[in-house]
């Protein structure tokens, strides 16, 4: 028995020693497969910001601030929970931490950028104000509004750029009161100045 745990201790030794001496030259080529790996996923891992999310808790339902940097873009969205615990936020568009308007981040390529806006916002847009359930919240409201970039409330996630509007409805209609529209920090890229 006693060598029994001899011979197994040794080639439990051996293998180890092996595992930490004997491969270096393969070692050497996985690190170097793995360097030229993360390389290429470098070069092709798609645009992200980074963002955190933190909560204060007020009440029922907690105040969420989220916060996200683009490259020189920092955006600010403010979560604050009415007694239903439905959500409303405010929003700030930062360019190297100045509070600046939306108009200010786009290159000259904007007003392509804002008809695209414009039309996936005004479908929804159409959609309710046409609705027969919704026709009291959109009395008194234009057929057909166009929004400027200013208008707009600007926010990030990891992947897109999110343009928040309100149609300005009353508190009734909240859920009805407004729409979203993201756009992928890659495609968002052709319209920021550089």
């Amino acid at each position: 028995m006693k060598k029994f745990k001899v011979l197994l201790s040794c080639f439990i030794l051996i293998g180890f020693l092996y595992s930490c001496t004997a491969p270096v030259s393969e070692n050497k080529e996985k690190e170097e497969t793995n360097a030229e790996t993360k390389a290429e996923e470098k070069k092709e891992s798609p645009k992200t910001a980074v963002c955190k999310t933190e909560e204060k808790k007020e009440g029922p339902d907690p105040i969420i601030t989220k916060s996200c940097q683009y490259g020189n873009i920092q955006t600010k969205s403010v979560g604050y929970p009415d007694m239903k615990g439905r959500y409303s936020y405010s929003y700030e568009l930062m360019l190297s931490g100045k509070k600046v308007k939306n108009s200010v981040i786009f290159n000259d390529k904007m007003p392509e950028l804002l008809s695209k806006l414009n039309d996936k916002i005004l479908k929804e847009y159409s959609e309710s104000y046409n609705a027969e359930d919704s026709k009291d919240c959109f009395s008194g409201m234009p057929k057909n509004p166009k929004f400027k970039m200013d208008d707009l409330s600007i926010d990030l996630d990891d992947k897109n750029m999110i343009f928040n509007v309100s149609f300005g409805l009353p508190g009734m209609c909240l859920a009805l009161d407004g729409s979203i529209v993201s756009i992928p920090l890659e495609e968002i890229e052709n319209y920021l100045k550089k």
